[in-house]
């Protein structure tokens, strides 16, 4: 059986791409709200058993990304963004994020 998380990977790491990623965009101030509800959409389609291991890669792509966007709003606030529609989208980021990698 195909490990999923190589292909999890290669979706994540394209969000943060340059110059189309979505979260390098983010980085750039432009809030692209349609990009992250892609991310979001994707995020949730990510199930992992609670005995499995993940690869280190995978861990970095995920854990930083909530706080990451979040980190972004002054950029977005400066470009003429909408700080709430961010904030909505770091909360779904976040929920997702616990959802995959649970709490501590």
């Amino acid at each position: 059986m195909d490990d999923p998380s190589d292909r999890w990977i290669e979706v994540l790491s394209s969000f943060w791409s340059l110059p189309d990623g979505t979260l390098y965009r983010l980085r750039q101030g432009e809030l692209d709200i349609a990009g992250i509800y892609e991310l979001i959409r994707f995020l949730r389609t990510i199930s992992i058993p609670d005995e499995a291991t993940i690869s280190k890669r995978l861990a970095s792509l995920l854990w930083m990304l909530p706080t990451f966007m979040e980190w972004q709003t002054d950029r977005v606030i400066e470009r003429g963004g909408s700080a709430d529609a961010l904030r909505t989208s770091v909360q779904l980021a976040y929920n997702e994020v616990e959802r995959i990698l649970g709490i501590p």
